[in-house]
């Protein structure tokens, strides 16, 4: 995500330093002239796509209330949000409700208080009110209820049964006859009201609840009669609920005041208790500070340090409202980076651990910052964000140029933190597709720290772009290395030498190669390994067994791997991946029926198990395998996993299923899925168009990769 100035970013924050922390002493006035001079203007788009909605949803929790573009980004945000919405299934209850959640959360409580919401979000008002109204779920009914009386405040009937069902959740609540349990019963429901929607009658209502459960509480355990002495002696368990429950009240009623911008407004219900000892007085004294404009940035901080646990959202506005108070501070964007993650926009948070980079006072910090910044690209990469995180990497480079910059001491964990961060990287453009930059950054992290990993992950980049010689002399350096020596378990000694016996074999140096596979063998059987690790070298065994010509062997090496962990997908993707590249059905058909009767194991990978058995098994003539065929044929839900299942099942066509892929991955599985139905129906030559575009896409991480890479290599099967 990017402004144009960081200028911009600090005015846009001020709303935060002036509006948020106290009420405002009258209604603010502004004219059209003040406002073009005040903010600077964003570029709205016209229509915002799906995949830039976290972008824009950053950029409107920046904006101050009264810019003039932020109604309509709001707004057009939730135009994008119900657009997703009515594209989900009536039944995918949960999607739904999230992005209902979403819309709430893009509105400020002023939009509330002055009525001031997105009209967009009136078919999504109504879904609440109709859905949650059977599920018997009164707080999203009265979230859907309120929102359609500010949409259509002419609409009676919003407000009456609003008003009937408000009344009928306090009353139903009075035939529970502990009184601390039907107190807390209502605040549970305000208390998901105000995640919705926070409104002064609301927050109000809810703060006298947390008041009288308090004073309920702390008298009974204070009191001598019987049941005080009864609470006393409550079992642990109960005892501590009930001790939490008077040490998160100031919290609780200070974060119910925060998110209705008015925090000043809980020192009301909190003066008196703390005048009687029953409640801390910092919470007081914070409060206080930030009334009078004392140590803000410290005060916010230490305020979103007391909210993140209970509401992100909140955390992340008092981070926000830290950062604007004192900018050289690196703690702030660190703590507005971290939260962003906990919202699940991880692409966000690099730019402020890069921020917080830039103004890292220390070694220590500056560690702590590319350990998150990885951490973040990491989660990027996988949701498949293949332009949010090139652009992290962009950003990783510079804070790489910069902590070497700062040359740290031998006893310093930087160096460490640089190469797990440069790794990280390489290997996102290794799965990406980005294999000369890949080689750089793994070059580069071999010569800040150098590892028998690295190398073994630079050599399999080589093998698979079939530069056998050059992949050997990677694999003699990390022979020679000094690590390898000191490898007591045997594991990375083990790699090097299968790794090394591969690429013998690829260049056709039988016997050399059959001598490195026997030492690997060895290596393998007395390798000292963790129980994480034992599957693994169970795989490879049975891999280098089967190289060796020994399927008896290869075999029960197999089935020790799956018996380690009957439900570990990898174990299964890897073996069933490798046996259908040597074209070994029988015994990947087994191993395909553990995987399918395994619950655990998600449905996308048995949709791919199998794509790759029913390919096999038509490539070879054998026919339609049934289990596989039935799967394939039952999987028809809206994922692109679904999709290809269709394409397999006859359902739609290969241009169907291109057009529905909406990344170069997902074209080039199209192109891999279409290219084994090809073969089975003997169209050789439009076969090798498609395998030949899947292997120059250069998504070497890809299964698919490595298969079409092993189709292309037996000529036989290709040949007219």
């Amino acid at each position: 995500m990017h402004w144009s100035t960081k200028l911009s970013i600090i005015v846009a924050l001020t709303w935060f330093a002036s509006g948020c922390a106290t009420a405002p002493t009258s209604k603010p006035q502004t004219t059209a002239a003040a406002t073009a001079k005040s903010f600077n203007r964003v570029d709205v788009p016209a229509k915002i796509a799906e995949q830039s909605q976290n972008h824009w949803i950053k950029v409107l929790y920046l904006l101050p209330l009264n810019h003039p573009d932020r109604a309509m980004l709001r707004d057009r945000l939730v135009h994008s949000m119900a657009d997703r919405f009515g594209q989900l299934r009536t039944d995918d209850l949960s999607s739904r409700k999230g992005i209902a959640e979403e819309v709430f959360a893009l509105h400020s409580a002023r939009d509330f208080q002055r009525g001031q919401v997105a009209v967009d979000a009136k078919s999504i008002a109504h879904w609440l009110v109709e859905t949650y109204e059977k599920r018997g779920d009164e707080a999203m009914v009265l979230a859907g209820l309120r929102l359609l009386m500010l949409i259509e405040p002419r609409e009676a009937v919003h407000q009456e049964r609003y008003r009937t069902l408000t009344e009928w959740s306090e009353s139903v609540r009075q035939t529970i006859s502990d009184r601390q349990e039907q107190l807390t019963s209502l605040i549970r429901l305000y208390q998901k009201i105000i995640r919705l929607i926070p409104e002064p009658e609301t927050v109000d209502r809810l703060a006298e609840l947390y008041v009288e459960r308090y004073r309920l509480i702390l008298d009974r355990f204070q009191s001598n009669d019987a049941l005080s002495s009864a609470l006393r002696n409550l079992a642990p368990f109960e005892a501590y609920r009930q001790g939490q429950i008077l040490q998160t009240f100031p919290i609780n009623i200070i974060h119910i005041f925060f998110v209705l911008g008015k925090p000043a407004a809980a020192r009301l219900h909190l003066e008196e208790l703390v005048s009687v000892g029953a409640v801390p007085v910092e919470y007081i004294e914070l409060l206080d500070r930030l009334d009078h404009d004392q140590d803000r940035a410290d005060s916010f901080y230490t305020l979103a340090r007391h909210l993140a646990p209970i509401d992100t959202r909140a955390g992340l506005r008092a981070c926000i409202l830290a950062r604007a108070s004192d900018p050289q501070d690196p703690r702030f964007p660190l703590c507005v980076g971290s939260l962003l993650e906990r919202l699940d926009c991880s692409e966000c948070a690099l730019e402020f651990y890069a921020e917080t980079a830039e103004i890292a006072p220390d070694e220590e910090m500056y560690t702590e910052v590319l350990t998150r910044f990885k951490g973040a690209l990491t989660r990027v990469h996988l949701a498949e964000k293949i332009a949010e995180a090139s652009r992290g990497i962009t950003l990783g480079d510079k804070l790489v140029a910069k902590a070497l910059e700062l040359r740290p001491d031998e006893d310093s964990k930087l160096p460490e933190a640089i190469a797990e961060l440069l790794y990280q990287m390489g290997e996102v453009e290794f799965d990406d597709g980005n294999i000369p930059n890949a080689i750089a950054h793994l070059t580069q992290t071999y010569d800040v720290l150098a590892n028998v990993p690295t190398l073994l992950k630079l050599a399999e980049v080589y093998y698979l772009k079939n530069d056998f010689r050059q992949a050997i002399t990677v694999l003699d350096r990390a022979s020679e290395m000094k690590g390898l020596s000191r490898d007591t378990s045997g594991f990375w000694r083990a790699f090097v030498l299968e790794r090394t016996a591969d690429s013998l074999s690829s260049l056709g140096k039988n016997a050399e190669a059959e001598d490195e596979y026997r030492q690997a063998l060895s290596q393998w059987e007395s390798a000292k390994v963790t129980a994480e690790q034992a599957a693994t070298v169970a795989i490879r065994r049975g891999v280098i067994f089967d190289r060796l010509g020994d399927a008896k062997a290869s075999k029960a090496s197999f089935e020790i791997a799956v018996r380690l962990n009957p439900d570990r997908q990898a174990t299964y993707a890897e073996l069933l991946s490798y046996l259908v590249t040597r074209g070994h059905l029988d015994l990947a058909i087994q191993f395909y029926r553990l995987a399918y009767n395994q619950d655990r194991i998600e449905a996308m990978w048995k949709i791919y198990y199998s794509l790759w058995i029913e390919g096999l098994s038509l490539r070879m003539g054998k026919g339609s395998f049934e289990m596989a065929r039935n799967y394939l044929m039952h999987s028809d839900d809206d994922t692109w996993q679904g999709q290809i299942a269709r394409y397999f099942s006859g359902k739609i066509t290969l241009d169907e299923l291109k057009a529905a892929a909406s990344n170069v991955g997902q074209q080039v599985e199209a192109d891999y899925y279409g290219a084994l139905l090809a073969l089975s129906e003997g169209r050789k030559k439009e076969a090798r168009a498609m395998l030949e575009r899947v292997v120059a896409s250069n998504l070497l991480g890809f299964f698919e990769y490595r298969m079409a890479r092993s189709i292309l290599q037996n000529k036989a099967e290709l040949d007219p």
